[in-house]
């Protein structure tokens, strides 16, 4: 739903019969690897993969008919194609 929205009917997400656990497949590769499914873990996620000096895969998992929140994305996209990157 959110996707739809913002892309204007088009959903480009893939969706997949069984859940996809990027984070376990990092850490098949020696990647450090971490699964978020609740935003009150993606910043301890994010810190204990900048301590560790590894690399590290976060596996954020969203809900699917959430509208992200566009309109800083979009201004620093604008800023970046029309050559203005001071901040």
């Amino acid at each position: 739903m959110g996707e739809t929205l913002q892309f204007k009917g088009k959903f480009c997400t893939s969706l997949f019969k069984h859940p996809l656990n990027v984070a376990q497949i990092a850490e098949a590769v020696g990647a450090q690897a971490f699964r978020v499914e609740r935003g009150g873990e993606l910043e301890q996620a994010l810190h204990q993969a900048l301590e560790s000096g590894r690399p590290t895969v976060i596996d954020v998992h969203i809900c699917p008919d959430a509208i992200p929140p566009t309109g800083m994305r979009l201004a620093t996209l604008e800023r970046f194609f029309s050559g203005k990157n001071d901040k």
